[in-house]
């Protein structure tokens, strides 16, 4: 009988915590529309968001309803000094808090001193796929304008260094940060796409964003070199995706290649305009991963994880020597 009861109490406590996940999850899933602006955050649970230190969701208003981001703050912050602001964006059917972990973000970012973002992706919910609008679809969420009100929510709570907000992001993520390069030139000062660096079909970029990139040639997602096998969306291959970034950036057509290891080649163009660099990793057995990541994926697509490097940290050393002028 004793078993009994604490079997009725330990279900009990089970529907009570699906039944706040799936709140909070209602939460988290919100619009398609496109006009944002600030949204004070107000929440009666403290433990969603909070104000300081630590890991704490926001909100943002667009339109009539709220889009979210994760945030993570180092407790070396200091209000009275100005800190870097890294953004990293999720691949497609991922989210935030995935990202923060498979990134390893959150020790790099108490290591090296930086705020992190992790905004959620809403393009294509409908259909699980929680992923950014890369093509300006007009029915799609405007995730530009995203970042911009994510940027001016922050910045009236925290102090942050306007010549240092930088962007990263994995696969899906990566093709949203290639988007930003074109379109947030004069905000961002360098970006990091992993697995997925595109050059958008159409880009204005007055200045030279700063670049670091990784991919695998194994890459069974976006594929290193391009194929009627590729996903529609996959508009090119790394290597013409890299040509396309040269040839608007006005770099030195001839690049100077280093061995990293055995798997591991980093290529890297210079002379750039405004002085800018292009550094790109290529990774000869690495699969559709984050390199250096402790989290090792096992579904059938992801391929080897190469150890080689640690695109974080390498990231992060780019980002700080690349201020904006």
């Amino acid at each position: 009988m004793l078993n009994d009861v604490h079997t009725l109490e330990n279900m009990k406590l089970i529907r009570n915590y699906c039944r706040n996940f799936m709140l909070l999850i209602v939460v988290l899933v919100c619009c398609f529309v496109s006009s944002c602006t600030i949204k004070e955050p107000a929440t009666p649970d403290k433990s969603i968001v909070q104000i300081g230190s630590g890991q704490s969701w926001r909100a943002v208003q667009c339109g009539q309803k709220e889009r979210w981001y994760l945030l993570y703050v180092p407790t070396a912050y200091d209000n009275s000094t100005p800190f870097p602001l890294v953004f990293n964006f999720h691949g497609s059917r991922s989210n935030p808090i995935a990202q923060l972990n498979y990134s390893d973000f959150k020790s790099v970012a108490e290591k090296k001193g930086f705020m992190a973002v992790f905004p959620f992706g809403e393009y294509n919910r409908n259909l699980g796929l929680n992923s950014w609008n890369t093509a300006d679809d007009s029915d799609g969420v405007d995730d530009v304008e995203f970042v911009r009100i994510i940027i001016d929510d922050l910045s009236k709570t925290f102090s942050i260094d306007s010549k240092r907000i930088y962007a990263t992001g994995f696969s899906g993520g990566a093709r949203m940060v290639s988007k930003l390069a074109c379109e947030l030139d004069g905000i961002l000062a360098a970006v990091a796409p992993v697995a997925g660096i595109q050059f958008p079909a159409i880009c204005q970029a007055f200045r030279a964003v700063p670049i670091i990139a990784f991919h695998g040639k194994q890459d069974a997602v976006n594929t290193y070199v391009h194929s009627s096998d590729s996903r529609a969306y996959w508009n090119a291959g790394v290597e013409d995706a890299l040509s396309g970034w040269v040839e608007k950036f006005e770099c030195n057509q001839y690049p100077r290649t280093e061995k990293m290891s055995d798997t591991v080649t980093k290529i890297v163009w210079e002379k750039c305009r405004n002085g800018a660099a292009i550094n790109f990793y290529r990774i000869d057995d690495g699969g559709h991963t984050w390199p250096g990541s402790s989290i090792v994926l096992t579904q059938p697509w992801s391929g080897i994880t190469n150890k080689d490097i640690i695109a974080s940290e390498l990231i992060l050393e780019f980002f700080k020597a690349q201020p904006l002028p």
